[in-house]
C-alpha cells in the first residue's frame, strides 16, 4: 500500500511540473499562436466525441466544437501568416496541444451535460 502513495505522489508532481511548464509556454509565445493550438485542440477534441458518441445530441455536441475550432483555427491562421512564427513553436505545440485537446473533452461534456440532461428528464417525465 506504501509504494502506490509514493506513486501517487511521483505522478502528481509529475503532473505538475507539466502544468507549470505548460504555462510558461503560453506564456512564451503570441496570443495567435495560442489560438492556433486552441482551435486545434477544439477540432481533436470534437472528432474524438464524434466518433465515440453514441447520442445524436453527443454527435451535435462535436459538430459544434469541430466549427468553433475551425473557426478559431481559420482566423488564427489568417492573423498568424500577417506576423512570423515564435521561435518556440514546435515546443509550444508539443506541449500545449494534449492540454487543449483535453479541455475540448471537458467542454464537450459540460456541454452535453447541460443540453442533453434536461431533454432527457423531459423525457422520462412525458414518456413515463
Amino acid at each position: 500500500m506504501r509504494v502506490l502513495f509514493e506513486q501517487v505522489a511521483t505522478v502528481a508532481a509529475m503532473l505538475l511540473a507539466l502544468v507549470a511548464l505548460a504555462g510558461l509556454t503560453a506564456y512564451a509565445v503570441s496570443a495567435t499562436e495560442r489560438r492556433l493550438i486552441g482551435g486545434l485542440g477544439l477540432i481533436l477534441g470534437g472528432l474524438f466525441l464524434a466518433t465515440r458518441a453514441a447520442d445524436p445530441s453527443m454527435v451535435g455536441v462535436a459538430l459544434a466544437l469541430c466549427g468553433a475550432g475551425v473557426v478559431v483555427l481559420v482566423r488564427a491562421v489568417l492573423a498568424w501568416r500577417e506576423r512570423g512564427a515564435s521561435p518556440l513553436w514546435p515546443v509550444a505545440a508539443a506541449v500545449l496541444i494534449p492540454c487543449a485537446f483535453v479541455g475540448a473533452l471537458l467542454l464537450g461534456g459540460l456541454l452535453y451535460s447541460v443540453l442533453a440532461g434536461p431533454a432527457r428528464l423531459a423525457t422520462r417525465l412525458t414518456l413515463g
